[in-house]
């Protein structure tokens, strides 16, 4: 007696659908254009980020540098004209870190590197690079647990650094983690 054969179950086919990126949904650059570049590049955070920051926190600490520049107008396009996709995309990013032993190192690097070019130009301390940087950048790490609806984060690399695209409707508030605080980067500074 032979078995009945059972009907083949379909093999679902599975296919790779890219995901839908919207240029409108993020908070700085006008990226249309860039969906490929950041769909290839990008993806949603998969770990907590570090980011430094003034006391108290507000949303500026979260601008990139490029929209930071003093005759930048809310005109993504007064910036450059001539911009790759890679440079628009990149311009539109903010910086972060994937620990916050990575984001102090580098921290503290960029701090000595600045401090010997003031001696070596004679600059007054409250004045120099090492003070404007201070003040751009502040000098606290926070840690920030940011998910997709937030933000998609770039490749890490070797220092452990990180491009953030912010999306809009990124509230720094309900992704900063309370209990990490704010730690001071100059504590141990001369």
């Amino acid at each position: 007696m032979t078995k009945p054969k059972k009907p083949k179950k379909k093999k679902k086919s599975v296919s790779k659908q890219k995901k839908s990126i919207s240029t409108d949904s993020f908070c700085f650059g006008n990226l249309r254009g860039c969906e490929e570049y950041i769909r290839e590049r990008y993806s949603p955070p998969t770990r907590p980020l570090y980011r430094w920051v003034k006391s108290p926190v507000t949303s500026r600490d979260f601008i990139p540098q490029s929209f930071l520049r003093e005759d930048y107008n809310d005109n993504f396009e007064d910036l450059d004209i001539d911009l790759t996709i890679e440079e628009r995309v990149e311009r539109s990013t903010t910086s972060m870190y994937i620990s916050e032993e990575a984001s102090i190192t580098e921290y503290q690097k960029i701090i000595e590197r600045l401090h010997k070019k003031d001696i070596k130009e004679n600059n007054p301390p409250e004045q120099g690079h090492k003070s404007q940087f201070i003040n751009r950048c502040g000098q606290y790490v926070a840690k920030f647990n940011l998910t997709e609806k937030d933000a998609l984060v770039g490749e890490v690399n070797k220092r452990g650094h990180v491009n953030v695209l912010l999306k809009d409707g990124f509230d720094f508030r309900q992704c900063q983690d309370t209990n990490f605080g704010l730690k001071n980067m100059l504590d141990n500074d001369e």
